[in-house]
């Protein structure tokens, strides 16, 4: 396998996944709708983490289906004229989210405690909502920015492959 072949798989994963994060987000956007109109101080809690939810959802998603084919297109094309260059750049920018992505994971499940905490604490219904809310835009997080980042793992592990 090459370089090409590599990317191609993982862009369309991405691409797959984006998919997935605008259909969600188009059901979650129905929620919203729900939420918006109940006259319950929890569920009005929840309006600002699912809003956030669905705009991380249908934005990234749309970034993934659109910007990911055009980087495969850029690496096939910048390939032919310079394979080294493209492979090293690839290889760095892969190793650099890499590290990225370990540290956000870490954040989310922080984040993600701290909302549980927060609702144990706090006796107010619509802060409690808003905890809750809270708790699932740090999962949502922690399971995009996972599978997103095991993707990312097979691919270093592919180019990794290559160098040797």
């Amino acid at each position: 396998m090459n370089l090409i072949k590599y990317t191609t798989t993982w862009v369309k994963g991405e691409v797959l996944q984006g998919k997935f994060m605008l259909i969600i987000g188009g059901v979650l956007l129905t929620v919203e709708y729900f939420l918006v109109k109940s006259n319950n101080d929890f569920l009005k809690g929840l309006i600002i983490p699912v809003g956030l939810i669905i705009f991380i959802l249908v934005g990234y998603g749309l970034m993934q289906i659109i910007v990911r084919p055009k980087h495969l297109n850029k690496v096939a094309r910048d390939f032919v004229k310079n394979p080294n260059l493209v492979f090293n750049k690839e290889y760095t920018k892969a190793r650099k989210d890499d590290k990225i992505f370990k540290i956000l994971k870490k954040i989310w499940m922080i984040s993600g405690v701290v909302s549980i905490g927060l609702y144990i604490i706090f006796s107010n219904h619509y802060h409690q909502g808003l905890s809750i809310g809270s708790m699932g835009l740090f999962l949502t997080l922690y399971i995009l920015d996972t599978t997103l980042h095991q993707r990312l793992k097979n691919y270093l592990k592919g180019m990794e492959s290559l160098r040797l």
